[in-house]
């Protein structure tokens, strides 16, 4: 057994201990509280977001069963949590939130996809994530420094990486290295108006959707919260100098900035209201006109163009048509923010199937009334398709499913940023 110290010798010692331990409560509890966020921390009860999170359990399906489906939703990406470190709700309490807690959701606008990274554009944060799902970064273009941007809102790649920006904000097209270093940027041409509100990577060239302002203050690339009354659309088309706006196509070389050529010609009317921009793999050229609730189609060269689409609610028709992409089959999606649904067509025009929120008006409901299914959108903008992720993505798909290729959507005002889709069809046969 173990002997107490005795005499004056053991009684110092004592005191000694007792001066030792004598530590204010206040540090004694912050102490502990370290000491247990510390060992959470080491059990990985930090959260690492090391790939993207399920929305939900259940996928949704389009068409909806017992019809054979070509559509399922599988999760949904936080740009601003993913392949990042959040602090649990201890650290959180203790030190303060981590920057990346004021980092969720902003107003997610245009979004590209190429070798295994999501590019999406945040109008609110004013960056563009890069989410690398090869490397597992997600890093931020636009910060700080000359590249910094104001109001991103498209993005596009070339072959070798560099990454294009459309800045409505500034004006500009602000163009990085495939390091993601600012390299330069594309401003006013010749002296005339410059405002790129989408960009598209083909051949070489870089494609640039110029909806510059004509004499007026209307603002061509984005209004949250507002789905295109009828009176803006009607003041937008009825040439009044005060509020009309002219769109061109502008084909830009992206090492000197030089205009190769403009597409213009060839359609009724000039591009009012123009949003969206899309280059397909044969050469059309296709963008989405909010005034006139159109797709218009130039073909290659600038052989020729056609329209299809038209003002209403009807299957084929658009109530405020924003961002559109062609897949790697050749179909055309074409985001609708008015009715939170993607429409899809063929090469001609014609409609083959839509998703995302059909029964938006159903039953006196409202466009902003909240999602049911994990695949329903609410005010969706951009939309991009892509092959290189479905590896990433394939522990998300159901069984009896077979992908093809990807669906990123990105929602200003639903469930969550950026929705993932995989077009393909169904093994069962049902």
């Amino acid at each position: 057994m173990r002997s107490r110290g005795t005499g004056m010798a053991g009684h110092a010692a004592a005191r000694t201990s007792t001066v030792r331990l004598a530590v204010p409560s206040g540090v004694r509890l912050r102490f502990c509280l370290a000491l247990v966020v510390l060992l959470a921390a080491s059990a990985g009860v930090g959260c690492h977001r090391g790939s993207p999170q399920p929305a939900g359990i259940g996928g949704a399906y389009y068409p909806p069963r017992p019809a054979s489906p070509r559509i399922v939703h599988l999760t949904a990406i936080h740009p601003g949590n993913t392949f990042g470190r959040e602090r649990a709700p201890l650290a959180r309490f203790l030190f303060g939130p981590d920057e990346r807690d004021a980092d969720g959701a902003g107003k997610p606008f245009g979004l590209t996809a190429a070798d295994g990274k999501l590019y999406v554009c945040d109008t609110q944060r004013r960056v563009v994530y890069v989410l690398d799902h090869v490397t597992r970064r997600r890093i931020l273009l636009g910060e700080i420094g000359p590249g910094r941007l104001t109001k991103p809102v498209a993005v596009a790649t070339d072959e070798d990486g560099r990454v294009f920006v459309a800045d409505a904000g500034r004006g500009q097209v602000v163009v990085y290295s495939p390091t993601y270093e600012f390299r330069r940027s594309i401003g006013a041409l010749d002296g005339r108006p410059f405002k790129p509100v989408d960009v598209a990577w083909h051949a070489g060239s870089l494609y640039v959707l110029n909806a510059y302002v004509h004499a007026g203050s209307m603002d061509t690339t984005e209004r949250e919260g507002d789905f295109g009354s009828p009176s803006t659309v009607a003041d937008a088309t009825r040439g009044d100098d005060q509020t009309r706006s002219v769109g061109k196509i502008e084909v830009i070389d992206p090492s000197t900035g030089a205009l190769l050529r403009t597409i213009e010609a060839g359609i009724a009317a000039p591009l009012f209201w123009p949003c969206g921009l899309a280059v397909a793999q044969d050469g059309r050229v296709l963008v989405t006109d909010v005034a006139a609730c159109q797709v218009h189609v130039f073909a290659a060269e600038g052989g020729g163009s056609s329209s299809f689409g038209g003002p209403g609610d009807r299957a084929g028709r658009f109530a405020r048509p924003r961002h559109l992409d062609v897949g790697p089959d050749g179909t055309l999606f074409v985001v609708d923010a008015a009715f939170g649904r993607v429409q899809m067509f063929d090469r001609q025009g014609r409609l083959l199937m839509s998703f995302g929120r059909e029964d938006a008006l159903a039953d006196g409901g409202s466009l902003r009334d909240s999602p049911r299914e994990p695949g329903e959108l609410v005010l969706p903008a951009g939309v991009c398709t892509d092959r290189s992720m479905l590896p990433e993505f394939a522990r998300f798909v159901p069984g009896g499913f077979t992908a093809d290729y990807l669906i990123f959507v990105s929602d200003q005002a639903g469930r969550a940023p950026v929705h993932v889709y995989a077009f393909g069809r169904s093994s069962e046969g049902k």
